[in-house]
């Protein structure tokens, strides 16, 4: 698989519809696959919190959910990442289970937009085999995102036996749970972090108009909508290129220094 380095994090280099084969190919591996939807926010915090970065670097997919993802690695690198937004992702397996009849839990959020979700998606899709729940309150323990009821969440999860695993607790707490988990749950083949997309699909948060979405403007939307989101938006148009330049500038000098001693 194609791999392209932004600010230490491996993330998917190949084609939307290669990007979407590999996806589906998950289902036919026996093995378990986590994927995370890398924004820039999510690459600042990993930039700045080691554990975090380790993280997304052993997870088995990384794709680009970001406008300024694909832009800064192309002026910086030359490669254009095709962007995967959290809803393409989580549309692509539920769609695919449905049809399948593969089982699915969702967990995270609060328990009004999961019993929305569950509502919705069942008419959406009548004949998927679909649970959830939201867990309730996270604490951080030892490097790592933990439930204060994490053995119960566990449980019920167990006891759901599901093929896919949704988990939407932000960014890092839901990558971080994932990757800690990974080995309690061995029915399920497939675990993805997917942060704000309960809100959209129980109806609490409307998508950017089709435009917006097109021209990778979505964040610029939701600012409008979300006055409160201005010091996230801060870090992914601000922070991110400046890290992402002066990561690039000082790997240039790196190299060339590196030239010299040899």
């Amino acid at each position: 698989m194609k791999k392209t380095f932004v600010l230490n994090v491996p993330i998917c280099s190949l084609s939307r519809e290669k990007i979407h084969e590999l996806l589906l190919s998950f289902f036919d591996d026996p093995g378990f696959h986590s994927i995370a939807t890398v924004n820039p926010e999510m690459l600042v915090a990993a930039y700045y919190r080691k554990t975090f970065q380790q993280v997304l670097q052993k997870i088995s997919l990384c794709v680009a959910d970001g406008v300024g993802v694909s832009w800064l690695s192309f002026l910086t690198q030359g490669t254009w990442l095709q962007r995967l937004t959290g809803n393409d992702v989580t549309q692509a397996f539920l769609t695919y289970a449905a049809l399948h009849k593969k089982t699915v839990f969702l967990l995270g959020s609060t328990e009004e937009v999961i019993t929305q979700t569950l509502q919705n998606l069942r008419t959406t899709f009548p004949y998927l085999q679909i649970l959830g729940e939201s867990g309730g309150e996270l604490f951080y323990e030892k490097g790592e995102w933990k439930f204060k009821k994490d053995a119960l969440v566990v449980e019920h999860i167990q006891e759901a036996q599901p093929y896919i695993l949704l988990v939407a607790l932000g960014h890092e707490k839901q990558e971080s749970w994932i990757f800690g988990h990974r080995n309690f749950f061995p029915s399920v083949k497939i675990a993805v972090g997917v942060g704000g997309v309960f809100d959209f699909l129980s109806g609490k948060a409307k998508r950017a108009p089709k435009l917006f979405q097109r021209l990778g403007f979505e964040w610029l939307w939701r600012l409008w909508c979300e006055p409160k989101r201005l010091k996230r938006i801060f870090t992914a148009v601000i922070i991110f290129p400046t890290l992402v330049i002066w990561d690039t500038i000082r790997g240039l000098f790196i190299r060339k220094k590196e030239k010299k001693n040899v």
